[in-house]
């Protein structure tokens, strides 16, 4: 009879350690499972929070410039050469830089060049006549004086433009490049 008992409860302590393994096993498994769910929902939500950051409508760009990132009274008036002041803003006024011009069979017109609360604004329309849609570049635009040299150099991002379609176009620097007297665009690397 002890040998019974004895049977019994060696087959009871190894039911106890197999529903003990098999609680672990099932406890961890949940737990990887959870980790795989919240590690793909964050990853999801950077690529979301990504986009969104990348793509800000006009009106949010020109918030961000009338707040001038908190440099007021920034603005450079020491070199007013192509530039006029209005209401302690420098806007460019060389017919130049103003001139439509054809990039990469886009055509580039509209163009404004102005420094307002210590933040300058590269604003364009962009038609897409190249008979392709085109997808986001990555362009840099270089400022020059008047013999042609550069003098400034700023990054821009310029998103998809279905064929037929105008996109425009904002560039922003902390740097006061108002004076320029011409520019061009170039992809960037």
């Amino acid at each position: 009879m002890e040998e019974k008992n004895k049977n019994k409860d060696m087959k009871t302590v190894r039911n106890n350690k197999k529903i003990r393994n098999f609680t672990i096993i099932l406890t961890v498994l949940i737990l990887i499972v959870i980790f795989i769910i919240i590690f793909l929902q964050s990853r999801n939500h950077k690529k979301q929070s990504d986009y969104s950051n990348n793509t800000l409508t006009e009106n949010q760009i020109l918030n961000e410039v009338e707040k001038g990132q908190e440099r007021q009274g920034t603005i450079q008036k020491e070199n007013l050469e192509n530039v006029e002041l209005i209401n302690n803003e420098k806007h460019n006024i060389s017919e130049i830089l103003q001139k439509e011009r054809i990039w990469n069979n886009l055509l580039i017109k509209d163009i404004e060049l102005y420094s307002k609360n210590g933040v300058t604004v590269f604003q364009a329309n962009v038609d897409n006549q190249t008979g392709n849609d085109i997808e986001d570049k990555v362009i840099q635009i270089l400022f020059k004086d008047k013999e042609g040299n550069v003098y400034g150099k700023v990054n821009g991002y310029l998103g998809d433009i279905k064929t037929g379609n105008t996109k425009k176009l904002y560039v922003t620097t902390s740097n006061d490049y108002t004076n320029a007297y011409d520019f061009e665009i170039e992809a960037s690397n």
